[in-house]
């Protein structure tokens, strides 16, 4: 959720929001909402077993960037 935040304080700070975005930013804001409400709801008791690899490829896919990854990794690592 934090990303369609992010996403909307861009948009607002490039100029006026387009309808398109509008409609993006709400579907996206819905999705998350039902997904944390479901993980809320029903939390995983046990934690997942991930590798670094793993870990790093569920990042990827989500659009983190190399840059990214690296300062997660090192917080993770704290």
């Amino acid at each position: 959720m934090l990303t369609d935040v992010l996403f909307l304080n861009g948009a607002c700070y490039a100029g006026k929001l387009t309808q398109d975005e509008l409609d993006h930013a709400r579907r996206n804001w819905e999705q998350d909402s039902a997904t944390c409400t479901a993980q809320i709801a029903s939390p995983a008791l046990t934690p997942e077993e991930q590798s670094e690899a793993e870990w790093e490829a569920e990042r990827r896919k989500e659009g983190a960037t190399d840059d990214d990854i690296e300062v997660m990794k090192a917080i993770r690592h704290l």
